[in-house]
């Protein structure tokens, strides 16, 4: 079977972690750790997340090709915390015209052993692009740091 083959190097590799355990009803009400690379990227990612805190409705700043955002994502466990692993989540900033209607990125998604369950903007991650269009003001990105 195919294997994820964009952003599975987040432990290292220059991504940054932004966040601690969030939880997210988007991705499955599990509790995610978002990763992001180059340094430049994460940066933006944080700022962003700060405007979202504040309720900012614009401000918010673009990421560049070759921007990678990956959410390792964890069962609730019955006190809420981390269980066992799920599904990885991730998104790259392609270069421009790779799919103009949402923005360029490309979508990842893949179970913990990164046995590909989809990637593109279309099949099974068809469902990612559509939830990430609503945030087409923040490049797409629903950036949170908490």
């Amino acid at each position: 079977m195919a294997k994820l083959d964009f952003g599975v190097d987040y432990r290292g590799g220059g991504y940054e972690k932004t966040t601690g355990f969030v939880s997210s009803a988007s991705h499955g009400n599990r509790l995610v750790v978002t990763y992001v690379t180059p340094a430049s990227a994460a940066k933006i990612y944080r700022a962003n997340a700060a405007l979202v805190r504040q309720s900012k409705k614009s401000g918010f700043e673009s990421f560049p090709a070759g921007t990678t955002i990956v959410k390792e994502s964890f069962q609730k466990n019955n006190s809420g915390g981390p269980g066992s692993r799920g599904p990885l989540f991730v998104m790259k900033k392609e270069g421009s015209g790779y799919d103009a209607s949402g923005g360029d990125w490309r979508y990842g998604f893949a179970r913990p052993d990164l046995r590909l369950i989809g990637d593109g903007f279309t099949g099974p991650v068809a469902f990612c692009k559509a939830c990430h269009m609503t945030m087409r003001d923040q490049d797409y990105v629903f950036a949170v740091d908490r």
